[in-house]
């Protein structure tokens, strides 16, 4: 199962269920939590640059980038959930997973997705030959 929620959702939907882990003494699902949270928070920041960037092609009636960015922030949506095991997290069946509760590993048996590291500023994806709008 895919979650397509927007990433604030998502983030206080595993909070909640992190503040529920502790309760329960599930520390190593709670564990699991803080580290989707800060990795969905970083990806959500990346995320809004990308909006930023689609809004305003938008304004610029540059709808054919606007498409584009518009399909790189789903995909981009989609790597980061599921490199987090979201739905797994979730755990939207109403039971427990077993894979949340076991050390070190993700539900799915693979490493946890560790924060993704910043090389350089993002940039305004405009394609080759085209300038981009003169500043306001």
């Amino acid at each position: 199962m895919c979650v397509f929620l927007p990433p604030v959702q998502i983030i206080n939907q595993l909070e909640d269920r992190k503040a529920k882990a502790q309760d329960d003494g599930r520390e190593e699902y709670a564990r699991k939590l803080r580290r989707a949270v800060k990795n969905l928070e970083e990806g959500g920041q990346e995320l809004g640059v990308q909006v930023a960037l689609k809004r305003g092609a938008v304004d610029r009636k540059d709808f054919g980038m606007a498409k584009i960015l518009k399909e790189q922030i789903e995909k981009e949506r989609e790597r980061i959930y599921r490199e987090n095991n979201v739905s797994d997290l979730l755990e939207l069946t109403g039971q427990r997973l077993q894979a949340n509760d076991e050390r070190g590993r993700s539900p799915r048996g693979g490493r946890l997705a560790t924060p993704p590291k910043h090389k350089t500023k993002p940039r305004s994806p405009t394609p080759k030959g085209r300038e981009p709008p003169p500043p306001r």
